[in-house]
């Protein structure tokens, strides 16, 4: 019997992208009752894997960030340096995080504030069967990003480019404070 399961996860997770479970219809019908809840944090669970993967990196890279400049850093430096990662010390979670942040506006407004702005699923366009991404067109005329993660599910990607470039961002912040570091400690 535990034989047969096994056969079943693992058929799942190599056609995952496939799966009309786990489809690019699956991923809008999940944005649309996140957008029902009005809740950035419902939202940040409907996003595709690499997207919630960004958030979670620039959430743990700004707490790091944050801890260097308390240990390592002159007060006047670190009190104004800390305003600004504010939102990742006192969030628990990169869920709430996203939530809390408003780096990139309100990513529900992109989307028409509430499920009825969303609109429901008229279409959906594809490059072909097997592509990791797909359109989905909306009765308000929206058309809603979606991708297939390298975990099999697929998720809302309008973020996607967004959330790496920020990504990005910190991570050289980070980078650049270290180096910054380095020079106090051997200065003193």
């Amino acid at each position: 019997m535990w034989i047969r399961a096994a056969a079943l996860v693992l058929a799942a997770w190599i056609w995952g992208c496939g799966s009309a479970a786990s489809g690019p219809e699956a991923a809008f019908d999940r944005l649309h009752l996140a957008m029902a809840t009005r809740d950035a944090r419902v939202l940040f669970d409907v996003l595709e894997t690499e997207s919630r993967w960004a958030v979670d990196t620039v959430w743990k890279y700004q707490r790091e960030l944050a801890a260097l400049l308390v240990k390592d850093f002159p007060a006047h430096i670190s009190e104004r340096e800390l305003k600004r990662l504010k939102v990742a010390v006192d969030s628990a979670s990169s869920r709430e995080f996203f939530a809390a942040q408003n780096m990139l506006g309100d990513p529900l407004a992109e989307l028409g504030h509430n499920a009825e702005g969303l609109g429901t699923r008229a279409r959906v366009e594809r490059d072909s069967p097997e592509a990791k991404k797909a359109r989905v067109i909306t009765t308000t005329g929206r058309v809603v990003p979606v991708a297939c993660g390298p975990d099999g599910m697929w998720g809302y990607s309008g973020l996607h480019d967004d959330l790496l470039r920020w990504r990005e961002a910190t991570a050289n912040d980070l980078s650049r404070f270290k180096q910054e570091a380095d020079l106090f400690s051997r200065g003193k």
